[in-house]
């Protein structure tokens, strides 16, 4: 089972994304916020679902933080910011996908499967 940590402030979304990788199959951490994101990531996260906009910061500011960890972890920015220049510094910054809110599940699921795919295939 893959665990998956999904950082939203929004309390909704939060439950929705959850209920919907719980039903794939899925381990899922729920934090609303950056500073409970980083208490709940762990050695068995495999994948972050990270906001863009959280009320102790910019999700896009963490992932530098994520990614000075010595263990590899794709992360997916899920955001309502949907401007291209949004997305290509998501991208730029760090971000292995981007996608913007209101999202399809089965587009988010595969998306996810791709990213753990691509971990898999490179032995990180």
């Amino acid at each position: 089972m893959y665990k998956i940590l999904i950082v939203e402030d929004d309390e909704m979304i939060g439950a929705n994304l959850s209920s919907h990788l719980e039903r794939e199959g899925f381990e899922v951490v729920l934090s609303r916020s950056l500073s409970d994101a980083a208490n709940a990531i762990d050695s068995k996260t495999d994948l972050i679902l990270l906001d863009w906009m959280l009320p102790d910061g910019q999700g896009i500011e963490w992932i530098s933080k994520i990614r000075s960890h010595s263990r590899y972890i794709p992360i997916i920015m899920l955001t309502a910011r949907s401007e291209t220049i949004d997305k290509v510094v998501g991208l730029e910054l760090g971000a292995d996908d981007y996608l913007t809110k209101p999202c399809v599940p089965r587009e988010l699921i595969a998306r996810i499967r791709v990213q753990i795919r691509n971990v898999q295939r490179s032995g990180s």
